[in-house]
């Protein structure tokens, strides 16, 4: 066996493929899989709702199998997306050619067919790309774009016409993202092959996800504007339940594709709430609808299983095709080696790699089951500041080594005049130089090809935890903002007025107050002129006094998370 199999090497055991490896896509799929029906798998009406193109063709008949679904047609009255509806009609225009290239068009499309060009060759026509890229460009406004804009303000035929005519075109397919919605689980199997031990059809299925909930929003804002308010509240709780099932996918990536989705759903309910004031029943079916819907997976969870088995799975490919008659473990002795093949360098080096980690995943495992969202912030801090000491120190002892394979390199070059002259003193001399440099060499050949693997791999594993949390938390806070302001909502229905603060909705309104996921304090909340501004402080945990985290120039760490409700 290339490698030992156990808890801390590989961390699944089991299943196995028939030459030993762990399959880990097997055994995610037993995960996922599990209590899921094809009559409750939320998948299986967005795959009839997109249509068989979601699926790449070499996958579809094992993934039809795997979730129980009959396989479909190859042509149907599939959901359009925003883009190819825009091509379709000639709704976007192409960008036009900039007036100053215009007379080195002949030139420039010569150069566009040969991929790339020389400066020297084309000495004004780079001039004057180079002037028109300093230059700040105004690029047209597209479809999609003003899609984006709908989602969070009311809006009518007349104001954009075309994606009115996008969602009729998307009519019959839109139900059947409502009735997947309504479903309780969802299953996207991990399918894998020998050549491709990973490859997931679940990111497709989850970008059908978000672009069903978009187009859901906008078409709640559409009818919000047609007075329809029973039929868009209808569409906005169908974009929160798409957000929690597309959260159900095997990895980091639907989790904040989820997040996006309710972030959205929110947007749309913004605009509601400036519209028109709900009425009780209305409200009590957002409220109920709401506290209903699961919480996102755990960053623990996303990490310690999904995210640790693709990057071992990895790894374990790794070690499988660096067995001694492969090709990649002796252009690894090579690389690490000044004097050739190394064969003292083994091929366990890829097995202490998974072993690490899989044990930098627990450490990690640890930090985020830490409660309070500050001090996780620090642990994880912390852990990039451990790693960047060990990149550090790689780095030195790879030049290390890299100057002993200079120096042996040299030396050698130097004695070879004297080795015809003087036999037995050159070979005795190149005989100490290869023991000197050797020795440093090996010293540090397995650990360095081992620290660099670990290194590559744990440089794009840290950034993550903490951008998915602050992408969880952002989902989290948004329900608590929406709760609230229901019952402030309720509250000026009943009394006539804002509440001046938050601590008057209880316990008429709130049986208590939703904390700020982010600090574990209160909300603000700031009336103003029969309007209100009411926000969380966002992953800075700074009071920025309302300024959304979307126009934010860091939209990751900077900005508040918001709901503005106008007089």
């Amino acid at each position: 066996m290339p490698i030992e199999i156990s808890r801390e090497t590989t961390y699944f055991t089991e299943p196995r493929m028939a030459d030993g490896r762990v399959d880990y896509a097997a055994a995610i799929n037993r995960i996922n899989s599990r209590g899921v029906t094809p009559e409750d798998n939320a998948s299986i009406l967005m795959l009839q709702a997109f249509g068989p193109e979601l699926l790449d063709l070499q996958w579809r008949d094992e993934y039809y199998q795997r979730v129980g679904m009959e396989p479909l047609a190859p042509d149907g009255q599939w959901f359009v997306d925003i883009r190819e509806f825009a091509q379709q009609r000639g709704i976007d225009r192409e960008p036009e050619l900039d007036p100053e290239l215009e007379p080195f068009r002949e030139e420039l499309m010569e150069m566009i067919r040969k991929g790339g060009g020389d400066a020297s060759e084309h000495p004004e026509l780079f001039q004057t790309l180079m002037e028109l890229a300093r230059r700040p460009v105004e690029r047209p406004r597209t479809l999609a774009d003003h899609l984006d804009d709908a989602t969070r303000k009311v809006w009518t035929a007349e104001d954009y016409p075309h994606l009115a005519g996008w969602l009729e075109v998307n009519q019959e397919p839109l139900e059947l993202v409502v009735a997947a919605s309504l479903r309780s689980k969802r299953f996207d199997p991990v399918l894998a092959s020998d050549d491709e031990p990973w490859i997931s059809t679940g990111s497709p299925v989850s970008l059908a996800f978000t672009r069903a909930g978009i187009a859901l929003a906008a078409r709640s804002t559409y009818r919000l504007g047609s007075g329809e308010v029973d039929r868009a509240i209808d569409d906005i709780l169908a974009c929160y339940r798409l957000a929690v099932l597309c959260g159900l996918g095997d990895g980091m990536a639907h989790v904040t594709r989820g997040s996006h989705i309710a972030s959205v759903a929110t947007g749309s309910l913004e605009a509601l709430l400036n519209r028109s004031p709900l009425s009780p029943e209305q409200s009590r079916k957002i409220h109920r609808a709401l506290s209903e819907l699961d919480e996102p997976r755990a960053n623990a969870e996303i990490f310690g299983v999904y995210e640790r088995a693709f990057a071992l799975a990895m790894v374990q490919r790794l070690v499988w095709e660096a067995a001694p008659e492969g090709k990649l473990l002796d252009d690894w002795r090579r690389r690490v080696s000044p004097l050739g093949p190394c064969e003292q360098v083994p091929l366990p080096i890829l097995t202490d790699v998974m072993r690490r980690l899989n044990a930098k995943y627990d450490e990690l495992v640890l930090v985020l089951q830490i409660d309070d969202f500050a001090q996780r912030q620090q642990r994880n801090n912390e852990l990039w500041d451990d790693f960047q000491k060990t990149v550090e120190r790689y780095t030195a002892d790879a030049q290390l080594v890299a100057m002993a394979a200079r120096l042996g390199s040299n030396l050698r070059r130097s004695l070879e005049p004297y080795a015809s002259r003087f036999p037995l003193a050159g070979m005795a001399a190149q005989g100490c130089v290869e023991v000197v440099v050797g020795e440093i060499v090996r010293q540090r050949a397995t650990e360095l090809v081992t620290d660099g693997v670990v290194v590559g791999l744990i440089t794009n594993l840290l950034p993550y935890p903490a951008i998915l949390d602050q992408s969880r938390l952002r989902w989290l806070t948004e329900r608590r903002l929406v709760t609230t302001a229901l019952a402030i909502e309720q509250f000026r229905r009943r009394h006539g007025r804002l509440p001046g603060e938050l601590d008057e909705l209880l316990p008429e309104s709130l049986a208590e107050l939703p904390l700020d996921p982010f600090t574990g304090q209160s909300l603000y909340y700031r009336p103003q002129n029969g309007g209100y501004l009411l926000y969380s402080t966002g992953p800075n945990r700074r009071d920025n006094g309302g300024a959304r985290w979307q126009d934010a120039p860091r939209r990751f760490t900077d900005g508040d998370v918001v709901i503005e409700i106008r007089p």
